[in-house]
């Protein structure tokens, strides 16, 4: 019987490394496990390993350093090393990875299946490098035969492997394909002998082949790259390559190719690029992509080439969010930059830029024709009636314009395109402004007096108040708890949503007052509620205030209300902006038994990799992902993923903007702990919590 493969797990997490350990341990198989560098690195030299299964996030010592030791050793260079990665690794990444000698790359969570597979297939190839070598070493009288049994065995690895693996001779001609070009490239391997491989590649990817190909055979060694080859039925598929130079016993300079297919992750990789720089709702280039355009106008400005910036803010749709819910207002939004887009020229870019706010950029063109340019889209979409259950709205744009200047920076001119929109704004929306230097100062006289004083006003005379949106127990389908909404009772008696109220306020530092503010209020409900469980939104600004946990522990027990009554969200561009203070400041209030949720998480991914170290009870994930989830398989797979992350550190899980039964239906699929949308119920005042259950509720 063969001896047992030993396979070392080095990972911190002890649920991965049971994971591993129970997918593995076998008749064939032993596994022992590390939770950190150093100890992998002792065990490496006490016990010989057949290979090493390594996470890359190591708390005492970076993974690849790990690696690096390993295989800077004599006796256990040899040792195969699969890396777990917790995000999908960049080309970059993967270049760095395969320069200090890692094997391969598995993405967490792991895969039963795939690992069993990975781990068989890279054992039985090493065994069989192995049993090579062995051979080869034996004695000389025995050379030829066993150089027969090592090409014997080379054609049955190459032959057998998922891998295309071809033999590139000194004339630049493919002298052996193995027989899978024809499963995955449905190509004859005998009708490739004597072809160029360049015949087979993507014409943009030819100048790539031809250097490497070129430097191996006058240099020798060994090289990686990344090419498309031409598939039977006409499309492209990627293909990571491995050409290592050798010389025939004859004296033949020769390149052995091992190609990979790596289009479904080379798809993934677009996929999340796509998503980095666009909106997931309208398709149109993001906020994080605005920059590097407009730098390209600013450029051209400087050539002195005309160019226009609009800042468009829709008028109507926090209406249209409180009335038929935010269903709707992403259907009005995708309907209103349709008809935005269609009206745009080739040369423009446009841009999501927040919520209801857009951008474009239109190029070529003068201050006169952007003035006119943008009231046909304000009159384009003034016209678009709107209609949702016999309901109808008519959507405006109040536009800021200013010329793109070659002097000035991005953000300027995004700054001044916002202050003329705002102006617009101020007098009515349905308009066009163009941004003039007194605008600045206008806003900020208004900012400073009318909006401060209103904010005052608004708190002593007690016209903020709040709502409750009901936050459903997926598990029973009963409300578990309600989220605290602030509402304005204007001066006809109508409950609105502050329009711009929060953004002003956090601008000139008065976000803390309103917080507090909420906090009052909540507690004066949860007295007059014994049965009420809330849930408040902290603001960045919050979190940087010294004096805010005494004053909400000080309310708590002047009240005399159970702080486990009660739960605090902080988003996570705020939470992870103010992280040091943030977690001293979570901490100290969970030691009363006061929970924290993480909003809007997943934005980017920001905190990902800090989720473990920060002390949250809840994880609230971003609407974006939930919106048309059911239709969505990558929004699905990173909601998944969420869940189980947040799973294996005890928190639960909640799922924002829920609007109809078949988003309910996946997300509980999904295994998402909790959820809140129109669906399962809107912001409702306190007095009408308990006369009706919510619509989702079963």
């Amino acid at each position: 019987m063969a001896d047992k493969s030993t396979i070392l797990v080095v990972d911190d997490i002890a649920s991965i490394r049971e994971f591993c350990q129970l997918a593995l341990t076998s008749d064939d198989w032993d596994v022992v496990t590390a939770s950190n560098g150093q100890e992998a690195l002792t065990l490496v030299e006490a016990i010989r390993f057949d290979l090493v299964l390594l996470d890359l996030g190591l708390p005492d010592m970076n993974g690849l350093e790990v690696c690096k030791q390993i295989k800077a050793s004599a006796t256990t260079g040899g040792i195969p090393i699969i890396a777990f990665t917790g995000r999908f690794p960049t080309s970059e990444d993967k270049v760095t990875g395969f320069s200090y000698g890692l094997t391969d790359y598995m993405l967490k969570p792991l895969d039963g299946h795939e690992l069993k597979a990975r781990v068989s297939s890279i054992l039985r190839q090493k065994h069989e490098q192995d049993s090579i070598r062995q051979a080869y070493a034996t004695e000389s009288e025995r050379t030829q035969r066993i150089m027969q049994e090592i090409q014997d065995r080379f054609l049955a690895l190459a032959e057998n492997s998922f891998d295309l693996i071809s033999e590139i001779n000194s004339q630049g001609l493919l002298c052996y394909c193995s027989l899978n070009y024809q499963e995955i490239l449905g190509l004859n391997s005998t009708d490739l002998i004597g072809k160029k491989l360049i015949e087979l590649a993507h014409p943009d990817d030819v100048d790539t082949i031809h250097k490497a190909i070129d430097v191996l055979f006058s240099r020798g060694g060994s090289t990686r790259f990344a090419f498309r080859q031409k598939h039977f039925h006409g499309m492209y598929r990627w293909f990571e390559a491995t050409a290592k130079a050798f010389t025939t016993a004859d004296g033949e300079r020769r390149v052995v190719l091992t190609c990979r297919d790596t289009s479904e992750q080379k798809e993934r990789e677009d996929r999340l690029n796509y998503l980095a720089s666009h909106d997931l709702l309208t398709g149109l280039l993001n906020r994080n992509a605005l920059y590097e355009a407009l730098s390209n106008y600013i450029l051209r400005a400087r050539k002195n080439i005309p160019s226009v910036m609009l800042f468009m803010d829709m008028d109507q749709l926090k209406i249209v969010n409180d009335t038929v819910g935010h269903t709707a207002g992403d259907h009005l939004i995708e309907e209103v930059s349709g008809i935005v887009r269609r009206m745009l020229e080739a040369e423009d870019t446009f841009v999501r830029f927040a919520g209801d706010e857009f951008i474009a950029l239109l190029g070529n063109c003068s201050l006169q024709a952007g003035i006119e340019r943008a009231r046909n889209i304000c009159k384009a979409v003034g016209d678009f009636p709107f209609t949702v259950d016999s309901q109808q709205f008519q959507p405006r744009l109040s536009i800021g314009l200013t010329p793109i200047d070659g002097s000035k920076s991005g953000e300027e001119i995004v700054s001044n395109a916002d202050a003329a929109c705002y102006t617009a704004k101020r007098k009515g929306g349905d308009r066009v402004e163009v941004f003039e230097e007194s605008t600045t100062i206008i806003r900020d006289l208004q900012s400073d007096s009318e909006i401060h004083s209103r904010i005052k006003l608004a708190v002593q005379q007690d016209i903020l108040k709040l709502w409750y949106m009901p936050i459903v127990n997926i598990a029973t389908g009963k409300v578990s708890y309600f989220e605290a909404l602030l509402r304005w009772q204007d001066k006809d008696g109508l409950w609105q949503v502050p329009s711009n109220f929060f953004g002003v306020a956090e601008r000139y530092r008065m976000a803390e007052f309103l917080d507090k503010h909420i906090i009052k209020c909540a507690i004066r409900d949860l007295k007059a509620a014994p049965a009420l469980k809330v849930s408040i939104n902290l603001s960045g600004q919050s979190l940087e205030s010294t004096s805010l946990s005494d004053y909400i522990l000080e309310n708590f027990e002047d009240s005399n209300i159970d702080p486990q009554r009660v739960t605090f969200e902080i988003t996570e561009t705020a939470f992870i902006q103010n992280l040091g203070h943030a977690i001293e400041f979570v901490r100290h209030l969970q030691s009363k038994k006061i929970t924290f949720a993480l909003d809007d998480f997943g934005r980017g991914f920001s905190s990902l990799s800090q989720l473990r170290d920060i002390p949250v009870d809840l994880i609230k994930i971003d609407g974006d992902f939930i919106r048309k989830i059911d239709s969505e398989t990558l929004n699905q797979a990173i909601v998944q993923s969420i869940s189980l992350i947040a799973h294996q550190l005890k928190r639960k899980t909640v799922a924002e903007y829920v609007g109809d039964l078949a988003t309910y239906t996946k997300i509980t699929e999904l295994g998402v702990d909790y959820a809140q949308g129109y669906y399962l119920g809107s912001p409702r005042p306190l007095s009408e919590l308990y006369d009706t259950e919510p619509t989702g509720s079963s």
